[in-house]
């Protein structure tokens, strides 16, 4: 069976891990240009059986397979190492039928992206103390996976390079994770269509250098977090309706249409957003962790220092879910949305998640 493309799924395949370890593959959560991502349970030779994401990348052409295997492996190594409760968790890569694979914690919950979608579409703001919060725990992610240590006790110094709000997972229980993190060097590897894609729907949130072809560095994270605070404060950094070559032209000399700061946001808040936006990596802050100081000092000034029960509120307020009716029982996402799932792993969508007001 392959699973690129539109081909037939069949349910309750199993990927034979070797060992007596395999994985029970069942729906489709997401299908993107870049991966397609399906439920599964990881299961031992001695029943220990464990709910999981994973993630299959589409056939790779003859002239960059290799690179391109060999990167995703290594952001997989990379990923495994982390261990951080704002990052979701990496926990295998292999192949099936010759496709590279990666299973991931599943989080049960929906991206960021669509959380902001439902907001808007309903004319409502995400609250200052809320937009605090979760800005704050994707910093924390982003600095916990650049501090983090391989096996061998060295810093990996992994940074994410394509952050943006499809990437940020929003739990059901209020928790912040972001995934992706290394993947955009295996995006980079590749010369294909599906890569090129891939990249245009990130241009939004990425800095000017790596938008520029550059290689980036925590400063580029710094630049895309700054963005996304911005998003859930202000707005999206171009309007929708632009297109792609404009929007990239724009990207690369770190434009950012519309106000940046309102009048009405906080001091202290106004220039964080100014020094994290800066088009010189120089002068923006030299690292995620720095940024992430400051926006928690300004979480607890306004009383938001742990503001997960928000978080959990907000979600059911917007996309009519309640975390304690959530079960396992999961069912197809539209297609709209199964393509941003398949791009920020996104996982289950339980029936009551799919109710709208």
């Amino acid at each position: 069976m392959r699973l690129n493309g539109h081909d037939a799924f069949r349910k309750s395949e199993v990927v034979d891990l070797g060992g007596g370890r395999k994985i029970e593959l069942a729906e489709v959560l997401g299908r993107g240009e870049g991966s397609v991502v399906y439920a599964g349970v990881l299961s031992s030779a001695f029943g220990v059986r464990r709910r999981v994401a994973v993630k299959m990348f589409p056939s790779l052409s003859s002239d960059d397979a290799e690179v391109v295997a060999e990167a995703l492996a290594v952001a997989a190594a990379k990923g495994a190492c982390v261990e951080h409760p704002n990052v979701v968790r990496t926990y295998e890569f292999g192949f099936f039928y010759g496709q590279p694979h990666v299973v991931m914690e599943r989080v049960d919950g929906v991206s960021l992206r669509t959380f902001l979608e439902h907001a808007v579409s309903g004319g409502r703001r995400v609250p200052l103390d809320l937009a605090l919060y979760v800005g704050a725990e994707i910093a924390a992610a982003l600095d916990g996976a650049r501090t983090a240590r391989g096996t061998d006790g060295v810093h990996l110094g992994l940074n994410h390079l394509a952050l943006s709000a499809s990437e940020v997972l929003l739990s059901w229980r209020g928790e912040v994770k972001v995934a992706d993190f290394g993947y955009s060097s295996a995006r980079a590897a590749s010369s294909t269509v599906r890569s090129l894609r891939s990249v245009a729907k990130r241009v939004d949130t990425m800095s000017p250098e790596v938008a520029r072809g550059r290689k980036g560095d925590a400063r580029s994270d710094v630049f895309s977090l700054g963005l996304l605070v911005r998003e859930l404060l202000v707005g999206p950094r171009f309007p929708r309706g632009m297109a792609h070559d404009e929007i990239l032209s724009l990207a690369r000399d770190g434009h950012i249409l519309g106000r940046c700061i309102e009048p009405d946001l906080p001091g202290d808040l106004a220039n964080i957003l100014h020094r994290a936006l800066q088009v010189d990596p120089d002068d923006r802050y030299p690292s995620v962790s720095a940024m992430a100081w400051d926006l928690r000092r300004a979480a607890i000034a306004m009383g938001a220092a742990d503001a997960r029960d928000v978080l959990r509120r907000a979600l059911a307020r917007e996309l009519g879910v309640d975390a304690c009716e959530i079960t396992q029982e999961t069912v197809l996402p539209a297609q709209d949305d199964a393509e941003e799932l398949a791009d920020a792993d996104v996982i289950d969508i339980s029936p009551a998640a799919r109710r709208r007001k």
